[in-house]
């Protein structure tokens, strides 16, 4: 295994500095190396690590890990570290770095998680409003495995009760004004203007799919809605570019399908921790924010 790991760093060197070349494998199979790119370290490479879903090459040299990025072409980030450890590994399960010392026996995890930041402030929300964890869950009114996830929404809030809040994003899959999943969520932002966000959000999953103008016009006259206030609502720019934004900072995060979770703008990936474990991990390391338990709005 530790053959495998080095042969694979030692790769990814070679592709970063070689130049053009091409040659015959024994069987005939023709192969080439082309440069990608080059670059000169601030110290010799101890041990190269990759990241199997992301542009990153993870570079421990004495002291510190460096981030290459392979869409910048440079070092991104630089991280201090215990000048013993020479050894590391990449674990795609846990997102993490697997640091060792062959002279002073340690061993050190450290989780890698991007920063995305995103905006919360002025959506509907459950939980506590000053909670150290936020949780952002992107939906859509279209998508059926969005419709299912409210009891896990409950299990959150039963779980951690006024330690996090659970903050509602909107993904619709189109920011074309005519279609239906992103009028759905013009809709709700309108109920949310007349406190009624949970009300009609709770009604559009559960209604029959598809989804028509005719569905959103009736359940918005079933929550007793000011039908006059609701369609001017509803034309509303600042509502429909409030719909955009949330969804073109979900592309930046990297989200490609929903429902979507996000903690404390690091992205839950379906391959890596999963979202309880996320959850603890921030309350267990972040300094404590007020205590002022202020519940969801609506």
């Amino acid at each position: 295994m530790r053959f495998k790991k080095v042969c694979i760093g030692c790769f990814i060197l070679i592709a970063l500095i070689t130049i053009d070349c091409s040659f015959h494998h024994a069987k005939g199979s023709e192969f080439s190396l082309s440069s990608i790119s080059e670059m000169t370290l601030s110290s010799a490479p101890l041990d190269l690590a990759a990241s199997p879903s992301d542009p990153w090459i993870f570079i421990l040299v004495k002291g510190e890990i460096q981030i290459f990025s392979t869409d910048e072409n440079k070092v991104i980030k630089r991280f201090p570290i215990d000048i013993s450890f020479d050894q590391m590994a990449y674990s795609g399960k846990s997102d993490s770095l697997i640091l060792s010392s062959r002279t002073s026996q340690k061993l050190k995890i450290i989780r890698i998680d991007e920063i995305h930041p995103i905006t919360t402030n002025d959506l509907a929300f459950l939980g506590n409003e000053n909670a150290k964890v936020t949780i952002a869950v992107f939906s859509q009114y279209m998508c059926p495995h969005c419709a299912r996830i409210q009891p896990l929404i409950d299990q959150l809030l039963n779980r951690y009760q006024d330690k996090i809040k659970i903050v509602f994003k909107n993904y619709p899959f189109s920011d074309d004004d005519n279609n239906i999943a992103f009028k759905a969520s013009v809709a709700a932002q309108a109920a949310r203007k007349q406190n009624k966000f949970f009300e009609c959000h709770h009604a559009l999953h559960a209604a029959e799919k598809p989804l028509t103008d005719e569905k959103i016009e009736t359940i918005a006259k079933e929550l007793k809605l000011d039908m006059d206030q609701f369609h001017k609502d509803i034309l509303n720019t600042e509502l429909k570019q409030l719909i955009r934004r949330d969804r073109a900072e979900g592309q930046m995060a990297g989200i490609t399908g929903v429902p979507t979770f996000m903690v404390n703008n690091k992205l839950v990936k379906r391959e890596g921790l999963g979202l309880f474990e996320m959850i603890d991990l921030e309350i267990e390391q972040l300094p404590e924010k007020s205590q002022t338990n202020q519940k969801g709005n609506k």
